[in-house]
C-alpha cells in the first residue's frame, strides 16, 4: 500500500475497461403517482489487483510462510482505496443512511484484490403510468445509476448474474397493499446527450390487485345492472315494485360511480379512468331501464275517450305495445351489456399488452 494510487484506475493495460459489477436489494417501496420511495442496498464490486497479495508483497513484507487465515476478507476505510464514483441518475431526495461506523462499508480480499463496496440509500425515483387505464395500468418505476467520475471507455457497468425478481424485490418489501409485483427488467444503455456515459437501469414493473377492484367495484356495479332488469319481468300493472327497483338500483349505481374513498392520490381523483368509465356506463344502462320503465308505464295508462269501442281498442293496442317493449327490452338490455364488457375489457387488454410490448423495446 506504500506506492498504492487511489487517483489511477487500477487497470494494467492502456486500453483496459474496469469492470464494475452492481447489486440492488429493496427493502422496502411505497409508490406514488410519477414517483416511488425507496430504501435500498446497493453493493458494487471490482476487482483492484493492486491490492491483492502477489509476489512483490510477499518479497517486501518477507513472508515466506503465507498463513491465509490472516488474510480473510477486511472492513477496510474507503477514502484509502480507489472507486468509481458510482451514482443514482435521475433520482431525488437522496440519502445515505449509516452502516458499521461509517455511511459506506467497502470490503477487501487481499486473495484477489476484489473490492466489495456496500451502500444503503432512501431516494426517490420516477415512475411512469397511464392514469386513464386504472387500475389496470402497469407502473414501471427506474432505477439508474451511472459513474460520475470516469467514462464508458475507462468503466463498464454490469448487473451481477443474480439480479432476478426474487433477489431484489419481495412481497414484502411493497408497502402498498394494493400493488403487486410484475417482473423486473435490467439493462445497460447510452444516454442520447451523454454519449460518453455508461447507464445501468433496473425498471420495476408494478401492477394492481385486480381482484380487490373487481370485488369492491366492477362486480357490484354489474350485479346492479343485472338487479335493474328484474322490472322487465314484473307485471306492467305493479308500478310501485318496478319503481322501487329503479330508484334503488340508480341511487346505489350513483353512490358506487362517484364514490372514490379507496383512492388516496389526487391525480387519480382527478383523472377520467378506465375503472370510471365502466362504473358510468353501468349507470347508464340503469338508467335507461328506468327509461323503459317510465315508457311501459305511460303505454299501460290511457285516458278514457266518449267512445267506449274507440277506447277499448286504444286500450289494447298500448298494453300489447308495452308488453311488445318489455320483451324486446328483456333481449336487448342483456345482449348490449354483454357486447359492452366484451369491448371494454378488449380495449383494456389491448392496450396493457401494448404497453408490456412498448416497454421491452425501450
Amino acid at each position: 500500500m506504500a506506492n498504492y494510487n487511489k487517483a489511477s484506475l487500477p487497470k494494467k493495460l492502456i486500453n483496459e475497461t474496469i469492470d464494475t459489477k452492481i447489486a440492488i436489494e429493496i427493502e422496502s417501496m411505497r409508490t406514488i403517482t410519477g414517483t416511488s420511495s425507496l430504501n435500498v442496498l446497493i453493493t458494487e464490486k471490482w476487482v483492484d489487483s493492486r491490492l491483492s497479495i502477489n509476489d512483490t508483497y510477499l518479497k517486501e513484507n518477507n513472508i515466506k510462510d503465507l498463513d491465509l487465515k490472516a488474510f480473510r476478507e477486511q472492513l477496510v476505510d474507503s477514502s484509502d482505496i480507489w472507486n468509481p464514483y458510482i451514482n443514482f441518475f435521475q433520482a431525488f431526495n437522496v440519502k445515505q443512511e449509516q452502516m458499521f461506523s461509517s455511511s459506506v462499508s467497502v470490503w477487501l480480499r487481499p486473495s484477489d484484490g476484489t473490492v466489495v463496496c456496500g451502500r444503503k440509500i432512501q431516494l426517490d425515483v420516477p415512475c411512469d403510468r397511464e392514469l386513464s387505464l386504472y387500475p389496470f395500468e402497469l407502473i414501471i418505476c427506474y432505477i439508474q445509476l451511472k459513474s460520475y467520475g470516469y467514462s464508458r471507455k475507462e468503466i463498464s457497468l454490469n448487473w451481477t448474474e443474480n439480479t432476478t425478481l426474487d433477489e431484489v424485490i419481495t412481497e414484502h418489501s411493497i408497502l402498498d397493499n394494493g400493488v403487486t409485483l410484475s417482473d423486473i427488467l435490467i439493462d445497460v444503455y447510452i444516454p442520447h446527450n451523454e454519449p460518453e456515459t455508461e447507464v445501468a437501469r433496473l425498471r420495476i414493473v408494478l401492477k394492481h390487485r385486480l381482484s380487490r377492484v373487481f370485488v369492491n367495484n366492477i362486480i357490484p356495479a354489474a350485479l346492479l345492472v343485472t338487479l335493474s332488469w328484474l322490472g322487465f319481468w314484473i307485471k306492467n300493472e305493479s308500478t310501485s315494485a318496478r319503481a322501487s327497483i329503479c330508484l334503488t338500483t340508480i341511487l346505489s349505481s350513483l353512490t358506487l360511480a362517484i364514490s372514490k374513498q379507496h383512492i388516496s392520490d389526487i391525480q387519480l381523483m382527478q383523472a377520467m379512468t378506465a375503472q370510471g368509465l365502466y362504473m358510468w356506463g353501468c349507470f347508464v344502462f340503469i338508467f335507461l331501464a328506468a327509461i323503459e320503465f317510465a315508457v311501459v308505464d305511460y303505454l299501460s295508462k290511457v285516458r278514457y275517450s266518449s267512445s267506449k269501442s274507440k277506447a277499448s281498442l286504444y286500450r289494447m293496442s298500448r298494453k300489447r305495445l308495452a308488453v311488445r317493449v318489455n320483451c324486446i327490452s328483456r333481449i336487448i338490455f342483456p345482449v348490449s351489456f354483454v357486447t359492452f364488457n366484451i369491448l371494454f375489457f378488449s380495449f383494456v387488454l389491448y392496450y396493457v399488452l401494448f404497453q408490456k410490448d412498448n416497454m421491452k423495446s425501450i
